[in-house]
């Protein structure tokens, strides 16, 4: 029976994850990675993230060749870099399919497909394909997103769900 522990353990960590891809894929990974960095955050958000006292982990389903990925997943690892106390591990999004629907109530799996978990490996949240202000966001939001001026809202999403939990 696949549960969060055996998908966790089962994951591939980032560096793997954007070695794995065409030149193209991992170029514009590369270029999302440019364009955030710790400097690039607000102080809010930096505090926010040095405040987290507990462990999480982000199991994220994700393939290389998905832009949403690409933009989403270089903010993830830049989180935690910043914030070891949140690991990352990723699966496929066929992987994904056959366990995280059941493990996280969702009928169709978009990719990414991230399930924050705690320290017990208990789901507290869950991120999906983009963040929720481009989602209900008008074309310029969208646009904005689409050349990566936005990743700093993908960290404070997944940062809002961790920050809950805590309280």
């Amino acid at each position: 029976m696949n549960d969060f522990q055996s998908l966790l353990a089962a994951g591939r960590d980032y560096k793997n994850y954007a070695q794995d891809g065409s030149v193209q894929e991992i170029n514009a990974t590369h270029l999302y990675e440019q364009k955030l960095n710790a400097d690039s955050l607000s102080f809010s958000l930096q505090q926010r993230l040095a405040s987290v006292k507990g462990h999480y982990s982000l199991l994220v389903a994700a393939e290389m060749w998905c832009p949403d990925c690409q933009r989403n997943l270089s903010a993830m690892n830049l989180l935690c870099q910043m914030q070891p106390r949140i690991d990352m591990r990723i699966i496929s999004k066929a992987r994904a399919e056959r366990a995280l629907k059941a493990l996280m109530g969702v009928e169709r799996i978009a990719i990414p497909c991230v399930a924050v978990l705690d320290a017990q490996q208990h789901l507290i949240g869950q991120f999906i394909e983009q963040p929720q202000n481009v989602i209900n966001g008008d074309e310029a939001t969208r646009e904005a997103y689409e050349r990566g001026e936005l990743l700093s809202d993908t960290i404070n999403e997944l940062l809002h769900i961790i920050m809950f939990a805590e309280r």
